[in-house]
């Protein structure tokens, strides 16, 4: 295995590595990505600290995700309704 000698991570990466070890195992996804599963351990850590949040601000992110989704569904049901009334009005210009 390659060591990166001082080498910097951003966050992506870090999150990636993170994903592919629950997929794979710690020791293998640090061999594929080459870095010590020593580093990975301590990044699957901090993930976890990071991932842990107040119930109260997962009961504001998940109600500013039900506005949002309300509000898309709207736009969306505004579309297909244009949508609709433009194919019949093309679907009249063609029988006549």
């Amino acid at each position: 295995m390659a060591k990166r000698a001082n080498q910097k991570y951003d966050d992506a990466f870090k999150t990636q590595a993170v994903r592919l070890a629950q997929e794979l195992g710690p020791s293998r996804a640090a061999t594929q990505l080459a870095i010590t599963p020593a580093i990975l351990n301590y990044w699957r850590k901090v993930h976890q600290v990071k991932k842990k949040i107040s119930k109260e601000e997962q009961a504001r992110l998940d109600h500013e995700e039900l506005l949002r989704l309300r509000k898309e569904n709207h736009e969306q049901k505004q579309v297909i309704l244009v949508l609709k009334k433009a194919a019949a009005f093309f679907s009249n210009a063609q029988l006549k």
